[in-house]
């Protein structure tokens, strides 16, 4: 949480320096960029699947890649 203010408030004042960009205020401007991780995280979640196979957007040789390279990842079972 510490990380998160101590970089995002250099950030949220250098856009309020932005003011008149585009027309805009520059908190306007500060609460488009700000609310980016929002547009782009909603849609991701209704995107992504949990399994490669399950992926509408990847070709059947992605699935089997991205299945093979996750399996040689994992560490051996202890059997």
């Amino acid at each position: 949480m510490l990380v998160s203010v101590a970089l995002g408030a250099p950030i949220s004042t250098a856009l309020l320096g932005l003011d008149g960009l585009f027309g805009l205020k520059g908190w306007q401007i500060m609460l488009h960029r700000r609310g980016d991780p929002d547009r782009v995280g909603i849609p991701t979640l209704l995107v992504l699947t949990n399994r490669p196979e399950q992926a509408n957007f990847l070709t059947t040789d992605e699935k089997a890649w991205i299945t093979a390279k996750i399996a040689s990842e994992r560490p051996p079972s202890k059997d």
